[in-house]
């Protein structure tokens, strides 16, 4: 008899790093309403940075602006402290914005999604639905340490 518990049935621990109050409530329920997955929240960077030296997360979801110091500073010293997946979710549409995602995924984010707009937008369940299946995908990547660096200018 096998002892191996298939990735559908693991319950996953997910860092939520979102500063609105209401982005971090769609995602709790998101992320909750799909079963197996423990939600736990930080609102700025250096409280994201914090919580990960201090527990063992299996994905990180992390926001662009946050106070303290922003996300991309926080993926770059997590990735180079105690890499883990990080999921990059936001509302950006500017040009800065799109930039951080791609430097983002530079530093060692494995995905950039679109945060969830409000549940009475018919876009709603097909978002939420892409946020679950990428934060259960990436789960499981191997991902590597990433020596620190500056960040681009």
């Amino acid at each position: 008899m096998s002892s191996v518990v298939s990735p559908e049935a693991r319950r996953l621990a997910v860092l939520v790093v979102e500063d609105s109050a209401t982005v971090r409530a769609r995602l709790r329920a998101i992320l909750e309403a799909s079963g197996g997955i423990d939600v736990h929240e930080a609102t700025t960077g250096p409280e994201a940075v914090d919580k990960v030296m201090a527990r063992r997360f299996d994905v990180v979801t992390m926001d662009v602006q946050l106070p303290g110091f922003d996300g991309l500073e926080a993926v770059r010293r997590i990735m180079a402290e105690r890499p883990l997946p990080v999921v990059v979710i936001s509302a950006a549409t500017d040009r800065d914005e799109s930039r951080f995602a791609l430097d983002a995924l530079r530093f060692g984010a494995v995905a950039v999604l679109r945060s969830p707009p409000s549940p009475d937008d018919p876009g709603y369940a097909a978002r939420a639905k892409e946020i679950e299946q990428t934060v259960r995908a990436v789960a499981d990547v191997k991902v590597i340490r990433h020596l620190p660096t500056s960040p681009p200018r």
